[in-house]
Parts: structure tokens; C-alpha cells; sequence
């Protein structure tokens, strides 16, 4: 059998007052703890926001930086080794040459030599086709336009069979084989690499703005390919510092060089 509570069978009196009193301070009570509660919330919310920027920033500032990628539960895994090279891949459909209609078309029509336009047999001059043989490339001159090339066709007037039917005068010198650009882009190319310092995205972007677009892979393709024809001039690039008295080889202030009375150094 329970037993009641030592105190059941003591009666407590109050007055009205006090026990308006009581009520008082219970609602008062209520309502703080409720507020502190609230209070706990956000500042857990705060403190959960913080931390995860704390490890973001940790893990961007002391994190291992590879190429491997993270799976969900954070493990990483390495990439398959793949063999194929970077960009287009051979065989690959291309998006073909692009559209310069805004580009200004400038003619230059190039003929033989008085030489080349005879049959170099019997010495007969060669018959004047109509028309010409016509091509296009991209030259750069203040403003970007189209030099179109008109090559001079000619129709032999002899038998000679050592000379073809049709003779068309040669070929302009390219810089690069079958490229859209001449040598006025390179050249542009090479300044804004070399001399400017400027990264492939603003030059690129800088020419979109000019009407004459450029794609990244082909100024990223061609530069190597220019090293070539700049063999020739590394001989003076070498020659011309050997011949001063003072360079920086190891990057010193010319005040370290300068030629001081006591110091041999």
C-alpha cells in the first residue's frame, strides 16, 4: 500500500495577494526561459555557420590539392589514367572555320614574274584567263580585315607538253600552313604574350570586342609552333648580354654592382 506524502495532510494559507504574486512571477519566469531558449537556438545556428567556414577555409589554406576526385561519404579516389591528349581529339567533328562577314575586304591581286608568265620551253607568253584564283586570310592593320588574294591564271598558248594547261601565278608566303591569319595576327599575338603579359582569356576577349574573334586553341596551337622561327635570333639574345659589363643574371639591384673604392666585391 503507498503512503501519501509526509507533507498531504498539511494545509499552507495565503492571501490573494500573494498568491497573484506567485502567478507574477511564474508567467515571468516562463516568458525568460522561452526568450533563452531563442536565444540558444540562434546562437547555435551562428556557431554550426562559423565552423563550417572555419573547415572551408582550413581545408583551402592547409588541404591537400589534387586532381583526384571526392566521392560522397569524402573519400577521394584517383582518376583513370587516360592516354588522349588535351583538346579536340583526332576525327572528331570540328565546328568549322567561323563567319567574319563584318570584316572589311581589302583586294590584292598578285601576278607573276615576266618570266613565269612564258612557257619556259619555247619562250611564248602565256593567254590571260578570266577571272583569278582566290583565297582569303585575315591581316590586322589598326582594324582587322580580309586581304583577299587574287592570283593571276593564265591557258598556255603552246603545245609544249612539259607546261600544265593552266598556269596560276604562286602562292603567296603563308607564316603558317593553311591558316586563316597572317603574319600581322602572329605578330599581334606574340606582343600581347610576350611584351603585355596578357592572359589568353583577355586577348581572346579583347579581339571579340575588336569584331575579329580569336579562339583560345588556336593562339594556345600556334605559339609553340612560333618557337621555331624564333631559333634563328636566340644567338643574339645570348651574344647581346654577354657583350655588357654588368647584367643581372641572378636578378641583384644594380647597387650591388656598382664599382665601389675598397669593396672588390
Amino acid at each position: 500500500m503507498r503512503r501519501p506524502p509526509p507533507f498531504s495532510p498539511q494545509t499552507v494559507g495565503r492571501t490573494k495577494q500573494g498568491d497573484s504574486a506567485l502567478k507574477w512571477e511564474a508567467n515571468y519566469w516562463r516568458a525568460q526561459h522561452a526568450r533563452l531558449g531563442e536565444r540558444e537556438a540562434a546562437l547555435k545556428s551562428a556557431g554550426a555557420t562559423l565552423q563550417a567556414t572555419i573547415r572551408a577555409l582550413t581545408q583551402r589554406l592547409y588541404g591537400t590539392k589534387s586532381e583526384q576526385a571526392s566521392g560522397a561519404d569524402g573519400t577521394t579516389s584517383p582518376q583513370v589514367d587516360s592516354t588522349k591528349n588535351r583538346g579536340q581529339q583526332p576525327g572528331s567533328k570540328g565546328y568549322g572555320r567561323r563567319e567574319r562577314c563584318a570584316l572589311q575586304v581589302v583586294a590584292a591581286v598578285y601576278d607573276g614574274s615576266e618570266e613565269a608568265q612564258r612557257c619556259p620551253t619555247c619562250g611564248e607568253a602565256f593567254v590571260p584567263l578570266p577571272g583569278t584564283e582566290t583565297s582569303a586570310r585575315i591581316e590586322v592593320a589598326g582594324q582587322a580585315y580580309i586581304r583577299r588574294i587574287q592570283r593571276q591564271r593564265y591557258r598556255k598558248g603552246c603545245a609544249c607538253p612539259q607546261v600544265a594547261g593552266i598556269i596560276t601565278a604562286p602562292p603567296v608566303p603563308r607564316l603558317r600552313p593553311k591558316s586563316p591569319f597572317g603574319g600581322s595576327v602572329w605578330t599581334q599575338v606574340l606582343r600581347d604574350t610576350y611584351l603585355s603579359g596578357r592572359p589568353t582569356h583577355r586577348v581572346c576577349e579583347a579581339w571579340n570586342q575588336h569584331g575579329r574573334p580569336l579562339a583560345q586553341g588556336t593562339r594556345t596551337d600556334g605559339l609553340p609552333k612560333m618557337a621555331a622561327l624564333c631559333e634563328p635570333l636566340m644567338p643574339l639574345g645570348r651574344e647581346r648580354p654577354r657583350g655588357e659589363k654588368l647584367f643581372h643574371g641572378d636578378e641583384t639591384r644594380w647597387q650591388g654592382c656598382e664599382a665601389v673604392a675598397g669593396h672588390p666585391g
